[in-house]
């Protein structure tokens, strides 16, 4: 059984739809974090204007990783630089010269949670960064009270950052909150 990470591309963007086919996730949060100044459109986008939104992203910038399994995309992670997140920038306080990436979000297909892909790609992203010359990596876990007063059958999607727990296993540190994420750095 082959497992690779790659980072996405305009040469894999099709197998990032294909990641989402059967999911309700075409409009996933990590593209609200390139559109977080108008939340009325990006809320009322249909599945067509996601894809054109995601492909534009992918023009400009890589913004995570694809997990496959078997040559089948699995699973996605956000990671990206502050820069072409404002809206991250602004939620985390990055400093403008700070050489630092976000991982902020998590996509796995249903029949393979549970399985530890989160943990496979953040130590390959941690690697990645620490390869790049990246000198510190930020994450924004859901915080725990807010998670226990989501409905069960949205929790999925509200876990799309991850566990804090995960975080702190990899040495990160919590440096606040807004009590709907924890806001987690790590030194590279």
């Amino acid at each position: 059984m082959e497992k690779i990470i790659k980072k996405l591309t305009k040469d894999n963007l099709e197998d990032f739809s294909r990641l989402f086919s059967n999911d309700t996730c075409e409009k996933c949060q990590c593209t609200f974090y390139f559109s977080a100044n108008n939340i009325d459109t990006w809320d009322k986008m249909s599945i067509d204007e996601a894809k054109k939104l995601r492909k534009n992203i992918t023009d400009k910038c890589s913004d995570g990783y694809i997990y496959y399994k078997d040559n089948e995309p699995t699973a996605w992670c956000q990671c990206l630089y502050p820069k072409d997140a404002p809206y991250l920038e602004k939620l985390l306080n990055i400093g403008e010269n700070e050489n630092s990436k976000i991982i902020s979000c998590f996509f796995i297909k249903k029949e393979y949670r549970g399985k530890g892909i989160q943990k496979e790609f953040l130590k390959y992203i941690l690697l990645e960064c620490k390869n790049e010359g990246i000198d510190s990596i930020y994450s924004i876990p859901v915080f725990d009270e807010f998670l226990n007063n989501v409905d069960d059958k949205i929790k999925n999607e509200k876990l799309h950052t991850g566990y804090k727990k995960l975080f702190d296993e990899f040495g990160f540190t919590c440096i606040g909150d807004n009590r709907r994420y924890y806001f987690m750095k790590k030194y590279l």
